[in-house]
Formats: C-alpha cells, sequence, structure tokens
C-alpha cells in the first residue's frame, strides 16, 4: 500500500521520545558521513538518507537542520568546504516543502535540483573546484541521492506509525 504523503503530518518534537527519535535519525546521518563508497573513480556518500528521512518525518525546518549538522564535520573539517554545510540545510529544507506535494521519492529529487544551482556556484566559483571535478561530483551526488530519496521513501512511511505510537 502505498503511504499518503499529501494527507501526512508532520511529527512535533513535543516530547522526549520525539527529541531521541530525531535524535537517532541525526546519529545514522553522522556514522554515514563516513561511510564512503568508491567506484569507478567516484565517491559515493549516503548521510542523504537521514536528512531526506527527517524531511519526510518531521518537515523542511527539521530537514534543513540535519542536512546542515550531519554535513557539519565533514564540510569544515574533512573536505575544508563550508558551504556545503547550507546546501545540505537547502536539500532538507526542499525535501521536507515537497513531500507533501510531489511524494517522497520526487521530493528528493526535487530538492536536489533546487540544491544543484547552489552547488554550482559555491563549489566553482568560491572553492575554485576544477569543472571536471564539479561534473563527477555532481554526477555522484545525482546518482547517491536518487538511492537515498529512494531508500527514504520506502523507510520513513514504516517509521511514521512506530515514531506516532507515543501520540496517541
Amino acid at each position: 500500500m502505498k503511504y499518503a504523503w499529501k494527507n501526512h503530518e508532520f511529527l512535533k518534537m513535543g516530547s522526549f521520545g520525539m527529541v531521541c527519535a530525531y535524535s537517532l535519525i541525526l546519529l545514522l546521518g553522522f556514522a554515514l558521513t563516513f561511510a564512503v563508497v568508491p567506484y569507478s573513480g567516484f565517491a559515493f556518500h549516503f548521510f542523504q538518507l537521514s536528512i531526506f528521512i527527517s524531511a519526510l518525518l518531521f518537515g523542511p525546518f527539521a530537514g534543513a537542520l540535519t542536512g546542515a549538522l550531519v554535513s557539519s564535520y565533514n564540510g569544515i573539517f574533512v573536505i575544508h568546504n563550508p558551504y556545503i554545510i547550507l546546501g545540505n540545510a537547502i536539500l532538507g529544507f526542499g525535501a521536507g516543502y515537497f513531500a507533501k506535494r510531489l511524494g517522497a521519492f520526487w521530493a528528493g529529487i526535487a530538492a536536489f535540483a533546487v540544491q544543484l544551482p547552489y552547488l554550482i556556484i559555491t563549489d566553482f566559483y568560491l572553492v575554485h573546484m576544477p569543472m571536471a571535478v564539479l561534473q563527477n561530483v555532481v554526477i555522484a551526488l545525482l546518482v547517491a541521492n536518487v538511492i537515498c530519496a529512494l531508500l527514504a521513501s520506502r523507510i520513513a512511511p514504516m517509521l511514521v506509525p512506530l515514531f506516532s505510537a507515543g501520540r496517541r
């Protein structure tokens, strides 16, 4: 059965249990930040899964916060690109914003489409990343975001009743 995202009410963080649930999603994101899958000259990251799940469950602002938090360590200390933090906040906000309008999977794809101009401008003009490298980054992010959006569209509906159980 397909989950009706148009009728979905974002979960509120009004209880300790909801804050714990959100924290577990953040923890998943931090763990996935360090899981890099190299393939054919590309490096795939899958921390976007936690961004999409939190955006789908808790809404655009939670998605933005997750995007900023899970990419902060990597952006500042590993790849020395602080612009990635705002870029992933845009990704998370977009996924939450588009969830009710487009459904879970297409919300992730639309969010990436919104994030992409920011990514190109900051990486090319501010970080001075060569265009050939930037093209590979965009391809790797496209593949990873499609996979993460697909996984989140399957996982998030299973988490809704689990996280909502305490609200009734």
